[in-house]
């Protein structure tokens, strides 16, 4: 993904100018009011991943946009503006499995002297 900075400075602003797959290039135009073409299943796994490793809230603040760092605000945004699901809020994510809990005493290898 590529970020660019509106305002970054005065506004602590950012937003998501293009996005990158193995096999896909996608431009956005941050003037258009409609969303961008389809999302293939790469894209949508981009942005999923983007919305799963970021720290903005949730919630909105007053005038409805998110509450966060100005980079994790902008992926959730790019997410929104293909009007896909926020990942964090439907539940776990697909294909996602718990790590298997581990004995700490097995790593340890004093313990097994």
């Amino acid at each position: 993904m590529r970020l660019t900075g509106t305002g970054t400075l005065t506004r602590n602003e950012q937003s998501v100018t293009e996005l990158y797959t193995v096999d896909e290039h996608v431009r956005i135009d941050l003037a258009s009011p409609a969303p961008p073409g389809r999302v293939s299943p790469a894209l949508r796994k981009t942005l999923e991943v983007g919305a799963l490793c970021n720290n903005a809230s949730v919630t909105h603040k007053d005038d409805g946009g998110f509450v966060g760092q100005a980079t994790d605000v902008a992926l959730l945004n790019a997410l929104f503006l293909f009007n896909l699901p926020d990942p964090r809020q439907v539940g776990q994510p697909p294909n996602y499995q718990a790590a298997p809990s581990v004995d700490p005493l097995a790593l340890d290898l004093h313990a097994r002297i």
